[in-house]
């Protein structure tokens, strides 16, 4: 696209057209078997949507809660759930936000109990330095604290009288 001095979209899409052409007349190869090699897809929309997701492990705890990014999920099943305590499962958080909690590929219901802050962000070098500059700073103008006068601190240590008989 420099070769041809094409700086702006319009221009640059006008040429796509032609260079595709141009590309597939000089790159193109026959298949050798017309047959179609593509197989059907095996799994479920629901099983798809779960792949694309980022997977975390985390263990249950005994009253059947997940902490996973500052939320705390309680599994709810029905009975007791003791077959669950202390295992692993695995939290699914889709690109849109949504999570799923799996165990043993199955998903589990579950409620949000608490709603948490996101973490800060880790700061740079920059910032964290600002912010040790301001800490000694607000050190030194802060005065350590005496006690007062009665406190007991002051009265020193007076090792207790034991009886002898």
């Amino acid at each position: 696209m420099r070769l041809r001095n094409i700086s702006d979209w319009e221009t640059a899409n006008a040429f796509l057209d032609e260079y595709r052409v141009d590309f597939n007349r000089r790159f193109a190869v026959e298949p050798r078997h017309d047959n179609n090699a593509h197989r059907d897809v095996q799994h479920t929309t629901e099983e798809l949507a779960l792949l694309f997701t980022r997977h975390y492990q985390r263990r249950i705890s005994k009253n059947l809660e997940v902490q996973y990014d500052n939320q705390v999920y309680q599994i709810q099943v029905a009975g007791q759930g003791h077959r669950l305590k202390k295992t692993g499962v695995t939290v699914c958080e889709a690109f849109d936000g949504t999570v799923r909690l799996l165990k043993d590929n199955k998903i589990l219901p579950y409620k949000i109990l608490k709603n948490g802050q996101k973490p800060s962000p880790l700061a740079d070098e920059k910032t964290l330095n600002q912010r040790i500059d301001q800490a000694l700073i607000k050190q030194a103008v802060h005065k350590p604290r005496k006690p007062p006068a009665h406190h007991p601190w002051r009265k020193g240590f007076k090792p207790q009288q034991t009886a002898t008989g």
